[in-house]
Formats: structure tokens, C-alpha cells, sequence
């Protein structure tokens, strides 16, 4: 076994970046892959969230495969730069989405019947609010409010539709 001091950092790079590649990849698949809603069946649903468990728990297993294959045979296609380089840029990469998706992301797929039922009831607490304060003319006022929520909600709707490259229905 090669104990040049370049080959064993270059190990401990491959073996350190594709273990921290495969808690990632298990991250993703424990913690992101079951915050999936959809607008589909409970079947379907459950379905999609135990393919992404699977799919991502088995390209971890991949990467620990990787890092215990490096240590062990060190083998030079894992110890080429270009391998280092990707895999460690990856290996960065994983914790970082995973704190970021944790600290900012409410991770969804986008749900037209969830959304319509957020409207329709940010619309009725509208309305309680507006009859509560009593205004002098509440039903124009509500009519304002109502319409007010509308045009937000239709410009939401069209700047989800356009992210995804649909056309709004």
C-alpha cells in the first residue's frame, strides 16, 4: 500500500467528501423526501415519498460503498484530481442544502386545491375581520377586502403557474 503522504490525504479527501455525500443523500431521504405534499391520492403520495426514501437511502449506501472502496484499495481513479474535486464540491454541497432547506424552504410541490382552500379561508377571516370593525358601509368594505385578496391570490397563482411553465387555468 502506496503511504505517500499525497496518496493518504487524497484517501482521506475521497473517503471523507463520499461520506459526507451519503449523509446527504440519507438527510435528504429522512428528513426533505417526507415533507413532500402533492396533489395526488394518499397512496400516490405515500408511494412518491417511499421511492424518494429509497432512491436517495440507496445513493447514500453508493457513496459509504465509495468511501470504504477508497480507503481499503485505493484504487487511482478515486484519487484522480477530477474525482476529488467533484466529489468534494459535492460533499459540501449536501450539508449545505440540507441546513438551508431546513432554515428557508417549506419544501411543496404545488398544490392548486391546498391553495384554493388557503385563499378561501385567508377570504373568510376577511370577512370576520371586517364585520367585526363595524364600518358604516361593511359590505362595500367587504367587497374591497374580498377583491383585494382575489387580485393577490390571481397574481400568486400566475407567478407559481409561470416558476413551473404553465399557463394558469
Amino acid at each position: 500500500m502506496n503511504d505517500d503522504p499525497l496518496v493518504v490525504l487524497a484517501v482521506g479527501i475521497a473517503v471523507l467528501s463520499n461520506l459526507l455525500i451519503a449523509a446527504g443523500y440519507a438527510g435528504i431521504g429522512v428528513w426533505v423526501a417526507p415533507k413532500f405534499d402533492a396533489a395526488a391520492p394518499s397512496g400516490g403520495l405515500r408511494l412518491t415519498k417511499l421511492s424518494a426514501l429509497v432512491f436517495f437511502l440507496t445513493c447514500a449506501m453508493t457513496h459509504v460503498e465509495l468511501a470504504l472502496h477508497a480507503f481499503a484499495d485505493r484504487p487511482a481513479w478515486m484519487l484522480s484530481p477530477h474525482f476529488l474535486i467533484v466529489h468534494t464540491v459535492q460533499g459540501l454541497a449536501a450539508p449545505t442544502f440540507l441546513l438551508l432547506a431546513t432554515a428557508f424552504m417549506s419544501i411543496r410541490i404545488f398544490n392548486r386545491q391546498l391553495y384554493e382552500g388557503l385563499l378561501a379561508r385567508r377570504i373568510a377571516e376577511v370577512r370576520d375581520e371586517v364585520l367585526r370593525t363595524q364600518e358604516e358601509d361593511a359590505d362595500a368594505a367587504l367587497d374591497r377586502r374580498i377583491d383585494t385578496v382575489m387580485a393577490e391570490g390571481d397574481a400568486m397563482t400566475r407567478t407559481v403557474y409561470d416558476a413551473l411553465g404553465r399557463t394558469t387555468q
